[in-house]
């Protein structure tokens, strides 16, 4: 995929979480900063490492278009939720609940994606800000993946 198109579907998913929610919020921000980092991160260690491929620049281009989706079905979750409430007389809000919590999760998870590339760089990474991530991701998510895999692995 060329890095334009890239660009443009992430803009184009950008602009449709606008639109579902109002604005472009700050957690969507740092949560688009954290995929970005560690896209590059990625991509760094691996060439470094002589490991790069094409294949999996894309593939890991893939995954961070899927995590925004991911997102995105958590807001559209809150809206259908919140429409049927209005819809039937009963007072249910969800103020977003499952859109943040994805997102929450998903920054911790970039986040220390992020974290253990820098390591295979050789960087050391303090084991707070490994705990902090961690606690981020399990806070959004006591019960683990769904698919019992452990996010943020390479």
């Amino acid at each position: 995929m060329e890095t334009g198109a890239a660009k443009s579907l992430f803009a184009v998913v950008l602009g449709v979480f606008a639109y579902l929610r109002g604005a472009l919020n700050e957690l969507l921000v740092v949560l688009a900063m954290f995929m970005l980092a560690d896209y590059i991160i990625g991509v760094t260690s691996a060439l470094l490492q002589g490991a790069f491929t094409v294949r999996k620049g894309i593939s890991g281009a893939v995954k961070k278009a899927c995590y925004l989706l991911l997102v995105l079905i958590g807001f559209l979750l809150d809206y259908a939720i919140g429409y049927i409430g209005a819809h039937t007389g009963i007072q249910i809000e969800t103020s977003g609940m499952f859109g943040y919590t994805i997102m929450c999760y998903l920054i911790g998870t970039e986040g220390l994606s992020c974290l253990r590339g820098l390591g295979r760089m050789g960087l050391r990474v303090p084991k707070f800000f490994l705990k902090g991530f961690g606690l981020l991701q399990s806070a959004a998510d006591p019960e683990g993946a769904a698919d019992g895999q452990q996010d943020g692995k390479e």
